[in-house]
């Protein structure tokens, strides 16, 4: 074998070394949820995290967390009831960080955000649904009451004359008397002169 082929071997055999631990990084996984720790394997892959403990029905939760597999597809789920929310790609060191919308007919309650991910594995963040957010309109209905005044009293001619009526019937009586007895003494009058006359005759 010659010198020059002897080299070109050399040369490959390092150049194969050298690729080999890029290789192996490239396609280990960005975190491991079993096998050792130490600073030579992948990290723990962490808990889902989302923004806020408790959401509207119809509102949004934002949640970021980590698979083991890079550049794979992660699905949310919404427990109980296995609702879909949404799915998404993991970046190249198998993070994710997705806004999922919770369906504005879920009941109040306590549910759990599932995150699938392509290997490993479900993970999930706990979260409480108070239910659809509904603005009440609060009306208030004054009662009118209508105060009916009594219908003045009003005093007519007819009434005084009724009211009068006692009196004026008095009154003629009176004058009735009045009026016989002047009568009675005018026709004393005519018949004393009549007497005078027939004497006198």
């Amino acid at each position: 074998m010659s010198k020059a082929v002897r080299i070109l071997i050399a040369m490959m055999a390092m150049a194969a070394f050298s690729a080999s631990p890029a290789a192996a990084q490239s396609s280990a996984p960005a975190c491991s949820d079993t096998g050792p720790t130490g600073a030579q394997y992948p990290p723990r892959c962490p808990a889902p995290q989302t923004d806020k403990s408790q959401v509207q029905a119809g509102g949004t939760v934002r949640v970021t967390g980590q698979c083991p597999a890079p550049s794979a597809t992660v699905r949310f789920v919404l427990r109980p009831g296995d609702t879909a929310l949404a799915t998404a790609t993991t970046s190249a060191t198998g993070t994710y960080d997705v806004t999922v919308t919770i369906p504005s007919s879920t009941p109040s309650g306590n549910y759990q955000i599932v995150v699938i991910c392509s290997t490993g594995p479900e993970r999930t963040a706990n979260i409480q649904v108070l239910g659809e957010s509904v603005t009440r309109e609060t009306t208030t209905t004054t009662s009118t009451t209508s105060t009916t005044a009594a219908p003045a009293t009003t005093t007519t001619q007819a009434a005084v004359g009724a009211a009068a009526l006692p009196r004026t019937g008095q009154e003629i009586l009176t004058l009735a008397a009045g009026g016989a007895v002047l009568v009675g003494l005018g026709v004393a009058a005519v018949v004393a002169t009549r007497r005078r006359r027939q004497h006198t005759a």
